[in-house]
């Protein structure tokens, strides 16, 4: 296997080292697979297996038989451990089952694929079964988001492989049914959670819909619980059911939805614990569409983390239309924006770190048209009521980019047993219903711009049983000069039972270099002051003396931003047991980079961004530093505090000892190894003789 290296490139620690270029085919051109098995013994990692792997690393007292990942001898001295460095699968996610009536056109939608690396993603859709006699051709096949015509009755099932540029991730399906008549319901068994042990959790099928508007029914069931566990559903055929994740792992619980004459495929979510730090959860907001050329701003505001850390933000592109140069214009803020410069989908992907872990990637699709766009649903905030309230539903916050005048189509897709609320005025955009019944009603809206659907909303109305997790409100966003004192404000949190609530205020993201801090995270109302340009973001939970509420955030942004740099070091954190300083980032494509410690200039290492401009280090130093900032180009990012650096930052040895200890250890290394080398080793000698 042609070993051609597609990854970012690695730092090397202190200096650039002495290299001879070397043509690669599969480590050398004349080694062939000698020297990948040789590399194999020397890595552990399975030659062939992975084209992005570094196939040999380099040491810290290093030989001409060591070579980096780009296929090339390095000389010299104090150079660092680094590899290898394997590249990861991207996920495929070929989105959810569909129902739909006979001769619709199916758009099929693969924008929740996501790569941990970052790397952009190709996608190859193609059919595995569509029902006897039907014709069906998929148009846009290697696109985010391809379309058919459902021409035929029956089960059409497609099949979706993504690319990283490395390797092609593990197919993934979508079944999309079609009748004649009724249309089978859609199961949204709701987002993944990630939790600490013991924590009471609430499950949200609200999101579940039906395109014909009948009333829903939910059955909910554990596929998967940890070694144990003894948790039980509580409630299983609600719309929320809860259970108490007793046991650290992953609990993975099914939902099923039927409309009274057919149930929907099944639909998953996984709750994972443990015992320590919670991972973060992101979130890259709300699908848009737009026109060509317009500006879009992104939203991870709505991220959080559950231990109320503060949060870093990595953008990356998934997918942007051919031809497009389109760019973020900063990649780790909370914010960034770019212009929809060609028609097509825009696929960008958020990860969130809170200083420890990284969470799950998500996905934003924006579409830019140039002639209509669909419209976007809003059913309004979730509602808590009391019980026979009159309530009043409303889709005016629904919107189009094209401005065309809407319609709107209400159903009532779920209610308690024995209600017989009804909807009044259900084509208007504030219906009503009487909630005759305690339990939770589900509405659901549909809105049209003349000329098609928008995806079904639905909001949850909730009337008194028993007691209630409380709703969070974190008021308005904000823009500010700097030197304000900002007020936040959670006084619309909510309760349906009336419960006195206490308030958990958090500041997640501020600016580099900011000393913000709230006056008090347990009253409604604290305040900060904003002493640094850029983005503030403050998440709230809010507690009835039961049950938290799930979070909700709000950013405060200054009227002058920082500029974007066009460098970041998106992450730097060190590793007090392994002595190792673990540092991401971003700078201009083929840029040589140089990391350096802020507080007293000396440089700790160099090297070259690889494709996409993305870097990653790994490297032993002398001394933890307190903070870093990158150089690339003649431009110097802002100042990165590195998570983990000890109080006495700046005077610290790494525990991992000298090098002489590490010669020690290489050399043992080396001895256990000798008999598995010794075929590449002649090689390697006979080609260093030569040259």
């Amino acid at each position: 296997m042609r070993c051609t290296m597609k990854v970012m490139w690695m730092l090397l620690a202190v200096g650039l080292p002495m290299v001879t270029s070397v043509e690669s085919s599969h480590a050398l051109s004349s080694f062939g697979r000698q020297t990948d098995t040789a590399c194999q013994a020397f890595n552990g990692t399975t030659p062939f297996a992975d084209k992005s792997c570094a196939l040999c690393h380099t040491s810290n007292n290093p030989s001409t038989t060591d070579l980096n990942q780009n296929g090339q001898f390095y000389k010299g001295n104090n150079l660092t451990a680094i590899c290898p460095v394997n590249n990861v699968a991207p996920i495929s996610n070929a989105g959810p089952n569909q129902s739909v009536t006979t001769g619709t056109t199916v758009t099929l939608d693969g924008s929740g694929s996501n790569d941990a690396d970052g790397n952009p993603l190709t996608y190859l859709w193609s059919f595995m079964s569509v029902p006897a006699g039907s014709s069906s051709t998929l148009t846009g096949p290697t696109t985010v988001k391809p379309t058919f015509l459902a021409d035929k009755a029956g089960q059409y099932v497609v099949q979706l492989i993504v690319n990283d540029g490395v390797v092609s991730s593990t197919a993934a399906k979508v079944t999309i049914t079609t009748t004649p008549g009724n249309t089978a319901p859609v199961a949204n068994a709701g987002p993944d959670q990630s939790v600490q042990v013991g924590i009471t959790i609430t499950l949200d099928g609200s999101k579940s819909n039906d395109v014909d508007g009948n009333l829903l029914t939910y059955q909910w069931t554990f596929m998967a619980v940890p070694t144990g566990s003894t948790a039980q559903l509580f409630n299983p055929t609600t719309v929320m059911p809860t259970f108490v994740a007793n046991v650290a792992g992953q609990y993975v619980v099914k939902l099923l939805v039927n409309d009274g004459k057919v149930t929907s495929a099944q639909d998953t979510v996984t709750i994972t614990t443990i015992g320590g730090n919670t991972a973060p959860v992101a979130n890259a907001g709300p699908d848009q569409s737009v026109q060509v050329n317009a500006t879009v701003t992104l939203n991870a505001a709505d991220s959080t983390d559950a231990d109320r850390n503060p949060l870093t933000y990595d953008w990356s592109w998934v997918s942007i239309p051919s031809g497009s140069t389109a760019t973020l214009s900063n990649p780790t803020a909370a914010a960034p924006s770019f212009v929809a410069d060609q028609a097509g989908t825009y696929v960008a992907q958020l990860i969130v770190n809170d200083g420890t872990a990284n969470s799950t990637p998500d996905t934003v699709a924006i579409a830019a048209a140039t002639g209509n766009t669909a419209p976007v649903a809003n059913a309004g905030p979730d509602q808590a009521v009391a019980l026979n309230a009159s309530v009043i539903l409303d889709g005016n916050a629904s919107t189009d980019v094209d401005r065309n005048a809407l319609t709107y189509q209400w159903s009532l897709t779920s209610k308690p047993a024995g209600s017989a609320a009804t909807l009044a005025n259900p084509n208007t955009a504030m219906p009503k219903f009487t909630a005759d019944v305690a339990g939770q009603y589900i509405g659901q809206l549909i809105v049209n711009d003349g000329t098609v659907n928008s995806a079904p909303d639905t909001v949850i109305v909730t009337a008194g049983t028993g007691n209630t997790a409380p709703v969070a409100n974190a008021g308005a966003a904000q823009i500010v000069a700097i030197g304000t004192t900002v007020v936040l404000d959670g006084t619309a949190s909510r309760d349906a039972d009336g419960n006195a609530l206490v308030w958990k205020w958090a500041l997640t993201a501020k600016p580099t270099g900011s000393a913000a801090a709230l006056s008090d995270p347990t009253v409604a109302r604290p305040s900060f002051i904003v002493d640094t340009a850029g983005e503030y973001v403050a998440q709230l939970i809010v507690n009835d003396g039961k049950l938290d509420s799930p979070p909700a955030t709000v950013m405060i942004k200054t009227q002058v931003m920082p500029p974007a740099r066009g460098i970041y070091i998106g992450r730097a954190r060190w590793n007090a047991e392994t002595g190792k300083l673990k540092v991401t980032g971003r700078a201009p494509n083929g840029a040589t980079v140089e990391i350096l410690d802020a507080d007293t200039g000396a440089q700790i290492a160099t090297g070259e961004t690889g494709r996409h401009g993305r870097f990653k280090l790994h490297v032993t130093v002398q001394v933890a530093p307190c903070a870093l900032v990158a150089k690339a180009n003649g431009v110097t990012s802002v100042r990165t505090p590195v998570a983990g650096a000890p109080a006495s930052c700046g005077n610290v040895r790494p525990p991992r000892g000298d090098d002489k200890d590490d010669e020690k250890e290489d050399d043992s290394k080396s001895l256990s190894k000798q008999s598995q080398e010794r075929s590449g080793g002649s090689l390697l000698k006979q080609n260093r003789q030569n040259r």
